[in-house]
């Protein structure tokens, strides 16, 4: 389509001629379609073209394939680009860092960091996250903890999406108190609101380690900030007390969460609570509920 539109425009001689920016536009479109063929046919006819690119349609080209896992075509771009005297910016930089982290090559990500600081350019909050949430991928939540200092110092603020991958590995690696006060710092120096994921994150966490009055103070909390229960915040609760004994209190809230409605959960996330319902009928020899 696109190609018959250019070829009828140039022919019909109406002035409009495909250039790098025209390219990139439909490469860009392809990619977030998840088209990676069409993005590379987009290239390979810009090339046909003799249509310089320039370093956005390299970086975009760089992330189809960082984004499909082809981190050795990714790398032949870099490298093309590099020897065509394109400069490599922050984009490209920041697309080839985001790319091997989510292969989990967390150490490439790093040279190519280093790399970066040598060559002058200046990093971004976008940079250090790919490298926070890299890291945090790998479960070395130390380095994770660096870097979102370093962001700090740098005046940065993280993405809320960051800031639920570092709570959620300090929940699995150096326990919920830890996530805890590092919600509680992030609060303080970038006066914000964590969403309701970081709540639901900490109040699983505090539940499965048997500390229910410090989830039910943060569920109030949550709820004061506007956020309603949801049956997985009802699932951790009940699994919680019926690990400690308290049935009255679980099936309290079975009946308040089938009272009140709650939407459906995934499939996985249903089983977990049907669960946590088997325990708390086995445990008392009761009939369960009809589904």
């Amino acid at each position: 389509m696109y190609r018959e539109i250019f070829n009828e425009r140039e022919v019909k001689g109406k002035g409009v001629i495909a250039n790098a920016y025209t390219f990139n536009i439909l490469m860009v479109a392809f990619l977030r379609e998840g088209v990676i063929e069409k993005v590379e046919e987009v290239w390979k006819e810009m090339m046909e073209r003799n249509c310089a690119p320039n370093a956005y349609s390299y970086s975009v080209l760089m992330a189809t394939y960082c984004e499909d896992g082809r981190m050795e075509n990714a790398m032949k771009v870099w490298e093309e680009m590099g020897g065509e005297g394109v400069k490599h910016d922050i984009v490209a930089y920041n697309t080839i860092i985001e790319g091997f982290c989510k292969v989990g090559e967390v150490e490439r990500a790093e040279e190519v960091f280093r790399e970066m600081v040598f060559d002058g350019v200046e990093c971004t909050c976008v940079t250090l996250e790919h490298l926070i949430n890299g890291h945090c991928m790998s479960g070395n939540v130390d380095s994770a903890l660096v870097l979102y200092k370093d962001m700090c110092r740098k005046g940065f603020k993280p993405e809320s999406s960051t800031i639920d991958v570092v709570v959620e590995v300090l929940c699995d690696k150096s326990g919920v108190f830890e996530a805890l006060e590092f919600v509680g710092a992030v609060i303080k120096k970038h006066d914000i609101v964590p969403r309701k994921t970081t709540y639901e994150l900490l109040i699983r966490s505090l539940c499965k380690g048997g500390w229910m009055e410090e989830a039910l103070k943060l569920q109030v909390e949550m709820v004061g900030k506007g956020y309603a229960p949801n049956l997985e915040i009802y699932s951790a609760f009940i699994d919680g007390y019926i690990k400690q004994g308290d049935d009255k209190k679980a099936e309290t809230l079975r009946d308040e969460m089938l009272r009140n409605k709650i939407p459906s959960l995934p499939n996985c996330l249903r089983s977990s609570l049907y669960s946590c319902f088997l325990k708390l009928y086995c445990g008392n020899s009761r009939k369960l509920p009809a589904a």
